[in-house]
């Protein structure tokens, strides 16, 4: 009888033992973000977040911290700070030091032995790995894409303005005369009287427009000529001066029994010439005005 028993608490022990082993050793990793072999992470404010089957907030920071390693490609450890999370219990928070290297791929080793909050352990080691983006790339894209929105921004406004001229702009009076009281009337949901008042307006503004555009022509016309003839008066003034005087009678110099000199003839023409290129010089600035 007493080996019985005996052997009955031995069996018990052992089977309480398998389950206490059991118990310390059900932890596990249950998500990782960024997900292994993610490609894209950024290079600043990186952090990583290692969700568990159970709470993990307790007093074994800096043990848990231990089972935490990452490294570059080279295999340099990088520094971080590891956080408990109140809002979400059951996840670790490693948080990387400073700003990692653009397109450069790190290896987080995640060891056994890491503890929740009930005393529950891992016991397997796990490995994750994730990439950071290329920033100069990034960079690149970004101006690109900023250049191409400023310059259709630009082209728009443009288009937009040219619009807008040319509905300001008055009509010719060729272009009024083709309105169409119907169509104008249907278009802008008036009557057709209403339509036909309208097109009259247009009609005189067209014509008065017109009428202002042909007096400036005159009017540049007539300070062409009067430049003109002011160039041509100094021209005579100067030759009486010298006592050359032009032949108001028909016929020519000669025929009146003179003759003319080749040094006045080539001077008359160099002056005659040099007026001529005043008067247009005169006449371009003031149509750029």
């Amino acid at each position: 009888m007493k080996k019985r028993l005996i052997g009955f608490i031995c069996i018990l022990a052992l089977v309480l033992a398998s389950t206490c082993t059991a118990f310390a050793g059900g932890l596990e990793v249950t998500n990782i973000t960024p997900k292994d072999g993610y490609k894209g992470a950024q290079p600043a404010n990186m952090c990583i977040k290692i969700t568990f089957s159970e709470t993990m907030i307790g007093d074994n920071v800096d043990a848990n911290a231990s089972r935490f390693k990452i490294t570059n490609a080279e295999g340099t450890a990088q520094t971080f700070k590891m956080v408990y999370s109140e809002k979400h219990p059951d996840q670790l928070w490693l948080v990387l030091d400073g700003t990692l290297d653009a397109s450069v791929e790190y290896t987080v080793n995640i060891g056994a032995g890491i503890q929740s909050a009930s005393g529950s352990t891992t016991s397997e080691t796990q490995t994750t790995t994730f990439k950071t983006r290329n920033t100069k790339t990034d960079s690149l894209i970004s101006t690109v894409m900023m250049f191409a929105m400023f310059g259709g921004i630009i082209l728009f406004s443009s288009i937009s303005a040219k619009k807008k001229q040319m509905e300001e702009a008055p009509l010719t009076v060729a272009q009024a005369e083709k309105l169409n009281p119907y169509k104008l009337a249907k278009a802008k949901g008036i009557t057709l009287e209403q339509a036909e008042e309208v097109i009259k307006k247009e009609k005189e503004k067209a014509k008065k427009a017109e009428e202002k555009v042909a007096e400036l022509k005159r009017q540049k016309e007539e300070m062409a000529a009067a430049e003109l003839a002011a160039i041509e008066a100094e021209v005579d003034s100067e030759e009486r001066r010298n006592g050359w005087f032009r032949v108001k009678a028909k016929g020519s110099f000669v025929e009146h029994g003179h003759a003319v000199p080749r040094y006045v003839k080539k001077k008359n023409a160099a002056k005659r010439k040099a007026a001529e290129e005043r008067a247009k010089k005169y006449v371009k600035n003031k149509k750029k005005k």
